[in-house]
């Protein structure tokens, strides 16, 4: 018996039962988060921004900066969504006055909203796909895992067919029936 196989042997089921409620549980209420104070507030955003800067300067990849990275992209896409409007109207008012105010009142609002909503869908999707990149990747340790359990299982599963076999129990049944054919025969 394997290794792997013998830890599920040794599980206490009154201790899982007790866990499983950790792992299981739906609905588990989030903490309320506490007020922070401005000094925790500045060593919070020190953090972040070192924790970007390390992101930005990893020439080689080896570390993941994208969740640091978002918010970063977010705030500069909501000045973009804010600043590019700002600029065509501008333009605009520099063609026509009545063209400035038409595009001031009406496009502009709506293209600033279509920036910051895009930005945000498609930084939305960056984090769900980073998501399902690590759901993949534990669905590939579990098969492998899984893999590796049926291995162990296939020894003992081929022993028992192949006791099942030695048994032969139904040729007793057919001796019984040749046994009932001769006789009539008789």
């Amino acid at each position: 018996m394997s290794e792997e196989s013998r830890q599920y042997e040794d599980v206490d089921l009154a201790t899982w039962a007790v866990d499983s409620d950790e792992y299981w549980e739906p609905d588990a209420p989030e903490p309320e988060p506490t007020p922070a104070t401005w000094p925790n507030r500045v060593v919070a955003f020190g953090h972040w921004a070192t924790s970007v800067a390390r992101g930005l300067l990893d020439i080689r990849f080896t570390r993941v900066a994208t969740r640091d990275l978002l918010p970063a992209v977010y705030a500069l896409g909501l000045v973009l969504a804010v600043a590019i409007p700002i600029a065509l109207t501008v333009l605009v008012f520099q063609w026509s006055i009545f063209a400035g105010v038409l595009f001031l009142l009406v496009v502009a609002p709506v293209m600033g909203v279509t920036i910051a909503a895009t930005i945000r869908l498609c930084l939305e999707l960056v984090l769900s796909l980073i998501e399902l990149a690590g759901m993949v990747d534990d669905i590939s340790t579990m098969g492998a895992e899984l893999q590796n359990s049926l291995g162990d299982l296939s020894g003992p599963v081929h022993q028992m067919a192949s006791s099942v076999r030695a048994v032969q129990f139904w040729r007793f049944k057919e001796r019984r029936q040749s046994a009932k054919v001769r006789e009539m025969r008789r």
